[in-house]
């Protein structure tokens, strides 16, 4: 399996952590107390985001049709995003995700069988959960 290039300064874990942290945020900006909308929790994760990471980032320029420009400049202002890059940025992240869950069902459908997740696993499970057992 193919693993994610991580941000300088940071090891794999803490680029997933970060990207969790990320998209939690995303789904749960729904207004809160505070009355701020989900581009304002957009705008501040990605200015967050752009300080730690600017060092590290390259400069792709893309070349689109009008009509998926129209699209892309529709995406940006009706979601939230800050920038076309940052929607982009989300777009590629998706389909990095896409690919790394289709390695991890490919290497799952090439390994070994075992023994059934059946409803006695699933209380093992449980009961190994709440005694602390982590083998």
């Amino acid at each position: 399996m193919t693993m994610m290039a991580c941000p300088e300064g940071m090891d794999q874990e803490q680029a997933l952590v970060m990207r969790c942290f990320c998209h939690d945020v995303q789904i749960r900006a729904g207004g809160g107390s505070s009355g701020e909308s989900v581009a304002s929790y957009r705008g501040n994760l990605a200015k967050f985001c752009h300080q730690r990471y600017s060092r590290t980032m390259s400069t792709m320029n893309i070349s689109l049709p009008d009509s998926l420009k129209a699209y892309v400049d529709e995406q940006v202002a009706g979601r939230g995003f800050g920038t076309s890059s940052e929607y982009v940025r989300e777009l590629i992240r998706k389909d990095q995700d896409r690919q790394n869950l289709r390695a991890l069902l490919l290497d799952g459908a090439g390994s070994a069988p075992t023994a059934p997740a059946d409803k006695a696993y699933f209380d093992a499970l449980r009961g190994r959960v709440r005694h602390g057992d982590r083998r």
